[in-house]
């Protein structure tokens, strides 16, 4: 297993990035990552459709999800597998 340098972004559907995730190196292995639902200001974000990015070493990936709001809470959370290349997705 080897470390990578790791990069999670989400865009908003124009294409516009919303929020830098991860922006580091990183060690193989699970890794998890929640988004509060706000942009790289803090703000908080409309519900709506979203797409996030991962890219590690050679591998990119990008899914589309999409943010609901309940009770004024919104998250939404994804774990990646650096090293086997494996994503899996929970709301």
């Amino acid at each position: 297993p080897e470390a990578s340098y790791v990069d999670v972004k989400v865009y908003d559907i124009l294409g516009n990035v919303v929020n830098n995730l991860v922006s580091a190196n990183q060690s193989s292995g699970l890794k998890s990552i929640q988004w509060n639902a706000t942009n790289n200001q803090g703000e908080p974000v409309s519900a709506g459709v979203y797409l996030y990015k991962i890219q590690a070493d050679d591998f990119v990936n990008t899914k589309k999800m999409i943010l609901l709001k309940w009770l004024n809470t919104s998250h939404y959370y994804f774990s990646l597998v650096w090293l086997g290349r494996k994503i899996d997705e929970m709301v």
